[in-house]
């Protein structure tokens, strides 16, 4: 098994790398196979019912309106709600895939620890996209 601080640091170094070139997210998904169940190509993958932000309320609180669209479409909508992407099964039964800003995993111990934990102790095994390009991260570290 690989050393813990190691892959923390790799894991690091990737975020940075996806920051230093734009990206804004990065999609994790929990085994290749159910990433080929969802098409295989983030780019062209739709999500049903994905809550779409019309605006906020005095209170701060989103209104708009739940549609199918872009998986990329989806997560900026959530992220701007400040919720947690994920998604699920195909057939809805299990965790497919979670997304995690990367402004925040930068930001935050946590945050970067509960995304890192995931990968480290296999709960996601990826591959790991990075989004808004839709290309797959080397994980060799």
């Amino acid at each position: 098994m690989m050393n813990e601080t190691i892959a923390l640091e790799g894991f690091r170094k990737l975020i940075c790398e996806a920051h230093e070139k734009g990206e804004t997210a990065l999609l994790i998904w929990k085994n290749p196979e159910e990433r080929e169940k969802w098409g295989g190509k983030e780019e062209e993958m739709w999500v049903e019912n994905a809550f779409e932000v019309h605006g906020f309320d005095q209170d701060g609180k989103a209104y708009g309106t739940y549609r199918n669209m872009e998986l990329t479409r989806a997560m900026r909508n959530a992220f701007r709600c400040n919720n947690q992407f994920k998604l699920t099964t195909v057939d809805g039964k299990g965790l497919a895939a979670m997304a995690f800003q990367i402004d925040k995993l930068l930001s935050t111990e946590g945050h970067l620890m509960f995304a890192f934990r995931g990968i480290f102790y296999k709960h996601l095994n990826g591959p790991i996209v990075s989004i808004p390009s839709c290309q797959k991260l080397d994980t060799n570290w």
